[in-house]
């Protein structure tokens, strides 16, 4: 079970995948209202 680095996010770690989506989609709203904001 030390193989975190070969394996990372496949087995037993769907909360990775959805943390890291999760992140993206803030991440892609936060762009687009400082997009707004900026071409007001």
């Amino acid at each position: 079970m030390m193989d975190q680095g070969s394996g990372f996010g496949m087995h037993g770690g769907g909360w990775m995948w959805l943390f890291w989506g999760l992140l993206l989609v803030v991440l892609v709203l936060l762009i687009i209202w400082l997009i707004k904001q900026i071409r007001k």
